[in-house]
Protein backbone atom coordinates (compact mmCIF):
# COMPACT_ATOMS: atom_id res chain seq x y z
CA UNK A 1 0.00 0.00 0.00
CA UNK A 2 1.29 3.43 -0.91
CA UNK A 3 1.75 5.66 2.13
CA UNK A 4 -0.66 8.25 0.76
CA UNK A 5 -3.42 5.66 0.31
CA UNK A 6 -3.88 5.64 4.08
CA UNK A 7 -6.83 7.98 3.62
CA UNK A 8 -8.73 5.30 1.71
CA UNK A 9 -8.16 2.82 4.53
CA UNK A 10 -8.35 5.06 7.61
CA UNK A 11 -10.40 8.05 6.50
CA UNK A 12 -9.58 11.48 8.02
CA UNK A 13 -7.30 9.97 10.65
CA UNK A 14 -5.55 13.22 11.57
CA UNK A 15 -8.90 14.80 12.44
CA UNK A 16 -9.91 11.78 14.51
CA UNK A 17 -6.70 11.99 16.54
CA UNK A 18 -7.01 15.73 17.11
CA UNK A 19 -10.73 16.46 17.42
CA UNK A 20 -12.59 13.16 17.48
CA UNK A 21 -12.81 12.38 21.19
CA UNK A 22 -12.27 15.64 23.08
CA UNK A 23 -9.15 17.06 24.70
CA UNK A 24 -8.62 14.05 26.97
CA UNK A 25 -7.73 11.97 23.90
CA UNK A 26 -6.25 14.75 21.77
CA UNK A 27 -2.51 14.60 21.08
CA UNK A 28 -0.43 17.71 21.96
CA UNK A 29 2.36 16.25 19.85
CA UNK A 30 0.15 15.98 16.78
CA UNK A 31 -1.32 19.46 17.30
CA UNK A 32 2.25 20.78 17.32
CA UNK A 33 2.83 19.28 13.88
CA UNK A 34 0.54 22.02 12.54
CA UNK A 35 0.87 24.72 15.20
CA UNK A 36 4.67 25.03 14.89
CA UNK A 37 4.50 26.23 11.25
CA UNK A 38 1.72 28.64 12.24
CA UNK A 39 3.81 30.00 15.12
CA UNK A 40 6.82 30.58 12.85
CA UNK A 41 4.76 32.20 10.10
CA UNK A 42 2.84 34.44 12.50
CA UNK A 43 6.09 35.95 13.78
CA UNK A 44 7.11 36.86 10.22
CA UNK A 45 3.93 38.02 8.49
CA UNK A 46 0.28 38.84 9.09
CA UNK A 47 -1.62 35.66 8.26
CA UNK A 48 -4.90 37.55 7.85
CA UNK A 49 -3.43 39.68 5.06
CA UNK A 50 -1.44 36.91 3.38
CA UNK A 51 -2.16 34.16 0.87
CA UNK A 52 -0.53 30.79 1.41
CA UNK A 53 -0.25 27.31 -0.06
CA UNK A 54 0.00 24.05 1.87
CA UNK A 55 1.71 21.45 -0.34
CA UNK A 56 0.78 17.91 0.64
CA UNK A 57 -2.24 19.18 2.58
CA UNK A 58 -3.75 15.70 2.98
CA UNK A 59 -7.02 15.77 4.92
CA UNK A 60 -6.69 19.49 5.57
CA UNK A 61 -5.91 20.07 9.26
CA UNK A 62 -3.39 22.86 8.65
CA UNK A 63 -5.80 24.51 6.22
CA UNK A 64 -8.45 24.48 8.95
CA UNK A 65 -6.20 25.95 11.61
CA UNK A 66 -5.06 28.79 9.34
CA UNK A 67 -8.54 29.53 7.97
CA UNK A 68 -9.88 29.75 11.54
CA UNK A 69 -7.25 32.44 12.19
CA UNK A 70 -8.58 34.44 9.25
CA UNK A 71 -5.89 33.40 6.80
CA UNK A 72 -6.34 32.68 3.09
CA UNK A 73 -4.70 29.38 2.13
CA UNK A 74 -4.90 26.93 -0.77
CA UNK A 75 -4.37 23.17 -0.36
CA UNK A 76 -2.55 20.98 -2.89
CA UNK A 77 -2.18 17.21 -2.84
CA UNK A 78 -1.86 14.24 -5.19
CA UNK A 79 -4.44 12.24 -3.21
CA UNK A 80 -7.99 12.78 -4.47
CA UNK A 81 -9.29 10.91 -1.43
CA UNK A 82 -7.35 13.16 0.94
CA UNK A 83 -8.68 16.27 -0.77
CA UNK A 84 -12.27 15.02 -0.63
CA UNK A 85 -11.87 14.30 3.08
CA UNK A 86 -10.39 17.78 3.58
CA UNK A 87 -13.39 19.34 1.83
CA UNK A 88 -15.82 17.37 3.98
CA UNK A 89 -14.05 18.10 7.26
CA UNK A 90 -13.67 21.80 6.52
CA UNK A 91 -17.27 22.26 5.44
CA UNK A 92 -18.57 20.28 8.44
CA UNK A 93 -16.81 22.84 10.65
CA UNK A 94 -18.15 25.83 8.73
CA UNK A 95 -14.96 26.59 6.80
CA UNK A 96 -16.26 27.05 3.27
CA UNK A 97 -14.77 27.85 -0.13
CA UNK A 98 -11.26 26.59 0.58
CA UNK A 99 -9.52 26.02 -2.75
CA UNK A 100 -8.22 22.45 -3.05
CA UNK A 101 -6.00 21.43 -5.97
CA UNK A 102 -5.22 17.89 -7.14
CA UNK A 103 -1.74 18.26 -8.63
CA UNK A 104 1.87 17.15 -8.53
CA UNK A 105 4.19 19.30 -6.44
CA UNK A 106 6.72 19.28 -9.30
CA UNK A 107 4.55 21.32 -11.69
CA UNK A 108 2.16 23.40 -9.62
CA UNK A 109 -0.58 25.25 -11.54
CA UNK A 110 0.15 28.73 -10.21
CA UNK A 111 1.65 31.92 -11.61
CA UNK A 112 5.11 33.07 -10.56
CA UNK A 113 5.10 34.98 -7.27
CA UNK A 114 1.55 33.90 -6.43
CA UNK A 115 1.95 33.23 -2.69
CA UNK A 116 3.19 35.05 0.40
CA UNK A 117 4.12 31.75 2.03
CA UNK A 118 4.25 28.02 1.32
CA UNK A 119 4.18 25.17 3.86
CA UNK A 120 5.04 21.50 3.57
CA UNK A 121 4.47 19.32 6.63
CA UNK A 122 6.48 16.08 6.60
CA UNK A 123 6.48 15.88 2.81
CA UNK A 124 10.01 16.23 1.44
CA UNK A 125 11.20 12.92 2.89
CA UNK A 126 8.75 11.22 0.49
CA UNK A 127 9.91 13.01 -2.67
CA UNK A 128 12.06 11.53 -5.41
CA UNK A 129 13.25 14.97 -6.59
CA UNK A 130 13.48 17.43 -3.70
CA UNK A 131 15.41 20.04 -5.69
CA UNK A 132 12.74 20.16 -8.38
CA UNK A 133 10.07 20.68 -5.74
CA UNK A 134 12.05 23.44 -4.04
CA UNK A 135 12.53 25.17 -7.39
CA UNK A 136 8.76 25.21 -7.84
CA UNK A 137 8.29 26.61 -4.33
CA UNK A 138 10.75 29.40 -5.10
CA UNK A 139 8.96 30.15 -8.38
CA UNK A 140 5.50 30.55 -6.85
CA UNK A 141 6.68 32.59 -3.84
CA UNK A 142 6.65 36.35 -4.09
CA UNK A 143 9.98 38.13 -3.46
CA UNK A 144 10.45 38.12 0.30
CA UNK A 145 7.99 35.24 0.74
CA UNK A 146 8.45 32.45 3.28
CA UNK A 147 8.72 28.66 3.05
CA UNK A 148 8.18 26.59 6.21
CA UNK A 149 9.04 22.91 5.99
CA UNK A 150 9.06 20.08 8.53
CA UNK A 151 10.70 16.67 8.17
CA UNK A 152 11.88 13.87 10.49
CA UNK A 153 15.41 14.25 11.85
CA UNK A 154 17.93 11.72 10.55
CA UNK A 155 19.62 9.85 13.40
CA UNK A 156 23.35 10.36 13.92
CA UNK A 157 24.19 6.65 13.87
CA UNK A 158 22.02 5.93 10.84
CA UNK A 159 23.88 4.24 7.98
CA UNK A 160 24.29 6.27 4.76
CA UNK A 161 21.53 5.97 2.16
CA UNK A 162 19.17 4.27 4.59
CA UNK A 163 15.77 5.32 5.91
CA UNK A 164 13.96 4.33 9.09
CA UNK A 165 10.53 4.54 7.47
CA UNK A 166 10.00 2.32 4.40
CA UNK A 167 7.78 5.00 2.84
CA UNK A 168 10.57 7.59 2.98
CA UNK A 169 12.87 8.21 0.04
CA UNK A 170 15.44 10.23 1.97
CA UNK A 171 15.84 11.46 5.55
CA UNK A 172 17.74 14.67 6.32
CA UNK A 173 20.19 15.66 9.02
CA UNK A 174 20.03 19.29 10.21
CA UNK A 175 23.19 20.18 8.26
CA UNK A 176 21.98 18.52 5.07
CA UNK A 177 18.56 20.15 5.26
CA UNK A 178 20.16 23.57 5.77
CA UNK A 179 22.56 23.02 2.86
CA UNK A 180 19.79 21.83 0.53
CA UNK A 181 17.53 24.79 1.28
CA UNK A 182 20.34 27.35 1.23
CA UNK A 183 21.03 26.49 -2.41
CA UNK A 184 17.53 27.65 -3.31
CA UNK A 185 16.56 30.40 -0.85
CA UNK A 186 18.27 33.58 0.33
CA UNK A 187 18.14 32.71 4.02
CA UNK A 188 17.34 29.51 5.92
CA UNK A 189 17.01 28.70 9.61
CA UNK A 190 16.68 25.12 10.87
CA UNK A 191 15.22 24.29 14.29
CA UNK A 192 14.84 21.09 16.26
CA UNK A 193 11.41 20.10 17.60
CA UNK A 194 9.92 17.18 19.55
CA UNK A 195 12.79 16.83 22.06
CA UNK A 196 13.14 13.42 23.65
CA UNK A 197 12.74 14.94 27.13
CA UNK A 198 9.15 15.89 26.27
CA UNK A 199 8.48 12.53 24.70
CA UNK A 200 9.47 10.89 27.97
CA UNK A 201 6.89 13.03 29.77
CA UNK A 202 4.25 12.48 27.14
CA UNK A 203 4.55 8.71 26.80
CA UNK A 204 3.13 7.30 23.57
CA UNK A 205 3.23 3.60 24.37
CA UNK A 206 -0.32 2.25 24.59
CA UNK A 207 0.61 -0.32 27.25
CA UNK A 208 1.05 2.03 30.17
CA UNK A 209 1.26 1.72 33.91
CA UNK A 210 -1.40 3.63 35.87
CA UNK A 211 1.06 6.36 36.92
CA UNK A 212 2.08 6.89 33.27
CA UNK A 213 -1.55 7.21 32.21
CA UNK A 214 -2.11 9.88 34.86
CA UNK A 215 1.04 11.71 33.75
CA UNK A 216 -0.13 11.74 30.15
CA UNK A 217 -3.58 12.99 31.15
CA UNK A 218 -2.01 15.83 33.18
CA UNK A 219 0.24 16.69 30.23
CA UNK A 220 -2.76 16.83 27.88
CA UNK A 221 -4.77 18.96 30.31
CA UNK A 222 -1.88 21.39 30.74
CA UNK A 223 -1.41 21.64 26.96
CA UNK A 224 -5.12 22.24 26.44
CA UNK A 225 -5.58 24.82 29.21
CA UNK A 226 -2.30 26.75 29.07
CA UNK A 227 0.21 26.16 26.29
CA UNK A 228 1.59 23.28 24.30
CA UNK A 229 5.24 22.58 25.25
CA UNK A 230 5.80 20.87 21.91
CA UNK A 231 5.00 24.15 20.14
CA UNK A 232 6.95 26.42 22.48
CA UNK A 233 10.11 24.29 22.59
CA UNK A 234 12.17 24.85 19.44
CA UNK A 235 15.94 24.37 19.58
CA UNK A 236 18.03 26.60 17.30
CA UNK A 237 20.80 23.99 17.35
CA UNK A 238 19.08 20.68 16.59
CA UNK A 239 20.57 17.49 17.99
CA UNK A 240 19.67 13.83 17.75
CA UNK A 241 17.36 14.35 20.74
CA UNK A 242 15.00 16.22 18.37
CA UNK A 243 12.91 13.85 16.30
CA UNK A 244 11.57 16.60 14.00
CA UNK A 245 13.32 19.33 12.00
CA UNK A 246 11.58 22.61 11.16
CA UNK A 247 13.03 25.02 8.61
CA UNK A 248 12.11 28.61 7.73
CA UNK A 249 13.42 29.93 4.41
CA UNK A 250 13.03 33.35 2.78
CA UNK A 251 12.74 33.93 -0.94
Amino acid sequence: MNHFDKYEEKGPYHWKALYGEGWMRSSPRLHARYDIPIRLLSSRLNLENSTGLDVGCGDGVLLYKIRKLGGDIVGLDTSETGLQLAKEQLETRGVLSTRLINSSCYEMPFDDGRFDYVTSVELIEHLQDVNRFLGEVRRILRPGGWFVCTTPNRKENQAPDTVRDPFHVHEFSPAELSKTLSKVFKTTEVYGAYPSALDKLYVRNKRLECSDKVARLVFRAFSFLFFNPYVERLDDKPTTSNSLLVSVSKQ
